[in-house]
C-alpha cells in the first residue's frame, strides 16, 4: 500500500479520503504513516458516524462520539488537523438538532478540523448544503438515476461556485455522468 500511495503522489493525487471505520481504523493509521513527510502538500479527509466499538457513545452523531472520533482520527493520521471531517450519513432530523454540526464546528474553531462537512445520500444533504458551517459535501448519486444526477450536479455547481462549498466525489470517475458508460468498475 505504501508503493501505491507514492504512485498516487507521483501522478499528482494530493487528496486522500478515508473513514474511521475503514479496516477498523487501520486505513487512517497507514495513511498517517505514509503522509508524514508530505503532510503539508496533502488534503486528508475522513468521516465518522458508524460504530467503532460496543458502547452507546461509540457510534452515531452525538457530540461525544464526534469529538472522540476527531481526536482518534488525528492520532491515527499522525497530524494536528484534519483538512476535511465529514459527518457520515445521518438523517435530516438528527442534522436539524444541530448537535452534530456544532461538534464539528467546535473542532474547526479549535483548529482540529479545517472544513467540516457532510457525507450522505438522503434529504439531509439539502439541509447540509444550506448550513453555514458545512464546507464540504460528499454524495453518491448513482442510485438516483440520470435525471436526478444532472439536477444534483447543477445544484452542486451553483453551491460550489456561489457559496465556496467543496464537493468530494467518492468515486469520481465511475459515477460521473460524463464517464457513465465509458468506464467500468469490474
Amino acid at each position: 500500500s505504501e508503493a501505491l500511495f507514492h504512485r498516487a503522489l507521483d501522478a499528482g493525487i494530493t487528496t486522500f479520503d478515508c473513514a474511521n471505520v475503514y479496516a477498523g481504523g487501520r486505513s487512517e493509521e497507514l495513511l498517517g504513516r505514509f503522509a508524514g513527510p508530505h503532510r503539508d502538500d496533502l488534503v486528508l479527509t475522513t468521516k465518522a458516524y458508524f460504530p467503532t466499538g460496543q458502547g452507546p457513545n461509540d457510534r452515531g452523531s452525538s457530540r461525544l462520539h464526534l469529538i472522540r472520533a476527531v481526536e482518534a482520527s488525528l492520532k491515527r493520521l499522525q497530524t494536528d488537523h484534519l483538512d476535511v471531517m465529514l459527518l457520515n450519513t445521518c438523517d435530516l432530523e438528527t442534522l436539524q438538532l444541530g448537535e452534530a454540526l456544532e461538534a464539528l464546528s467546535k473542532a474547526q474553531q479549535a483548529g482540529k478540523v479545517r472544513f467540516p462537512g457532510y457525507s450522505g445520500d438522503n434529504q439531509a444533504i439539502q439541509f447540509a448544503i444550506a448550513h453555514d458551517n458545512v464546507f464540504a459535501i460528499e454524495c453518491l448519486v448513482h442510485q438516483y438515476g440520470r435525471d436526478f444526477v444532472g439536477e444534483l450536479q447543477l445544484i452542486f455547481f451553483q453551491f460550489t461556485v456561489l457559496e465556496s462549498l467543496g464537493e468530494v466525489r467518492p468515486t469520481p470517475i465511475s459515477e460521473n455522468v460524463v464517464a457513465a458508460g465509458r468506464v467500468t468498475t469490474h
